[in-house]
């Protein structure tokens, strides 16, 4: 239903201001990320409230949206799939990092610095099937800015951690927010992705069974 309507409303568009199909599929992919992404932010925050955790969740999503609109990633198949799935990580890692001793930052930043410049050199930004990225001066461009928001990220949370008045777990959050795109743009995050979307059709098959049953 979702798609239905991005495809009806981006062909719309593109038949009032005249654009050819290419056109067309660049701006249905820019409203699916704009509604992913607010419809995500609204679910990741809810069930982030729900469960005690609301500011966490959303500094965790927002650690990993920084990077991610420059780095690339992993995406779910559908805007629905990729909102249920961003709903269930965030609020987790919102709760995760509440478990995390202060002692443990330095050394869980500094790991997440260095892993992640690995990561970003080896496959920033990471291409999706919607979007991907032909030009090499683009790609450089990209990996370029994807260095320089890890390394100014981590200056200002190291910075953060010699300031009493901060929250350890919202600094923990945001670390793990990272940690999570830096892993996404991996071909193991993008399998991981893949053994979420299958958990959502095994569950909806599940709840489909049980509703003929009845």
């Amino acid at each position: 239903m979702v798609e239905k309507f991005i495809s009806q409303q981006s062909h719309r568009l593109a038949r009032e201001a005249g654009l050819n199909p290419n056109q067309e599929q660049v701006i249905k992919y820019s409203i699916s990320i704009l509604s992913t992404t607010f419809f995500g932010y609204i679910a990741i925050g809810v069930i982030g409230a729900l469960n005690g955790f609301f500011v966490p969740s959303l500094v965790a999503v927002f650690s990993t949206s920084f990077l991610r609109m420059f780095s690339g990633g992993a995406h779910a198949s559908t805007p629905l799939r990729c909102v249920m799935i961003g709903a269930g990580i965030f609020p987790a890692l919102g709760w995760v990092s509440s478990l995390i001793p202060s002692s443990w930052i330095p050394v869980l930043l500094g790991l997440t610095v260095l892993a992640g410049s690995v990561l970003l050199g080896l496959f920033a930004p990471a291409d999706t099937t919607a979007k991907p990225i032909e030009s090499k001066l683009q790609r450089k461009r990209l990996k370029i800015i994807s260095f320089s928001l890890l390394y100014l990220w981590g200056f200002l949370i190291w910075l953060l951690t010699s300031w009493e008045g901060s929250r350890v777990d919202l600094i923990n959050s945001s670390i793990l927010g990272v940690i999570w795109q830096v892993f996404s743009i991996t071909p193991l995050g993008y399998k991981t992705l893949g053994l979420l979307e299958m958990c959502i059709d095994i569950i909806s098959r599940i709840g489909k069974s049980n509703k003929l049953r009845e």
